[in-house]
Order: structure tokens, then C-alpha cells, then sequence
């Protein structure tokens, strides 16, 4: 959308506030926390989905877990904060399929060598 002087931008009065020294200004908490600040559980969403079908050498399980891990205390400093996080589902979906898909990798992992001791150690000829 191209905005001009006949198609102005959308106005949003009060979005700042009062400045300080005035009547009507409220400090805020020095650090605000913002629910649409925890992306690290959508990445650990995506990582646990790569996992689950498609897990080389255990990357995307390893990788699912440690994002999942993070946003579940991103998720706890949120909430700690007073403020609502709609992300932590994914975090710990993610972080579940992480570990599904590490448990289900190294069953995989195992069959596989398992597989292959009779050619090392037995004349298979």
C-alpha cells in the first residue's frame, strides 16, 4: 500500500504515551518481555518435524531439543513477567518430537550396526 497526502498512514494516538516530567506519565518496568519475542519455539517446532522424518546423524533432534529447551524458559520469563506467551505449545512439541525423533535415530542406529556383526565377526561364506 502506497501512502500520500490523499491516502495518509494510519494514526494511532496515545501510542507513545506521555513523556517524562508530564502529567500522565508512568514509568515502565525496565525490562519488558514480549510474547512475540520467543521465535526459538517455532524453530524447535520445525527442527522436532525435520527429526521425526528425516534425521541425519541426529542433527535436527539435537538441534530440536536445545531450541525447545530455550524457549520453554523464555517461555517461563514471560510468564514470569505477567505476560501471556501462545508459543509455548510449540516449544514443547518440539522439543518432544526432538526427542522421539533422537530416540526413534538411535533405534535406527542400533539395528543398523547390529545388522552388519555377522559380516565382522562370522564367516557368512
Amino acid at each position: 500500500m502506497v501512502y500520500s497526502a490523499s491516502n495518509p498512514a494510519p494514526q494511532y494516538p496515545g501510542q507513545y504515551g506521555a513523556a517524562p516530567g508530564t502529567p500522565g506519565y508512568t514509568p515502565r518496568a525496565s525490562v519488558t518481555l514480549d510474547a512475540r519475542q520467543n521465535p526459538r519455539a517455532v524453530h524447535s517446532f520445525v527442527a522436532g518435524l525435520i527429526a521425526v522424518f528425516f534425521n541425519v546423524l541426529l542433527v535436527p533432534s539435537i538441534l530440536a531439543i536445545v531450541l525447545g529447551a530455550q524457549a520453554l524458559t523464555r517461555s517461563n520469563q514471560l510468564r514470569a513477567a505477567g505476560q501471556e506467551d501462545k508459543t509455548r505449545g510449540l516449544a514443547v512439541a518440539g522439543f518432544a518430537m526432538g526427542v522421539v525423533g533422537g530416540v526413534w535415530g538411535l533405534i535406527q542406529g542400533l539395528i543398523f550396526v547390529i545388522g552388519f556383526l555377522p559380516v565382522f565377526f562370522f564367516d557368512v561364506s
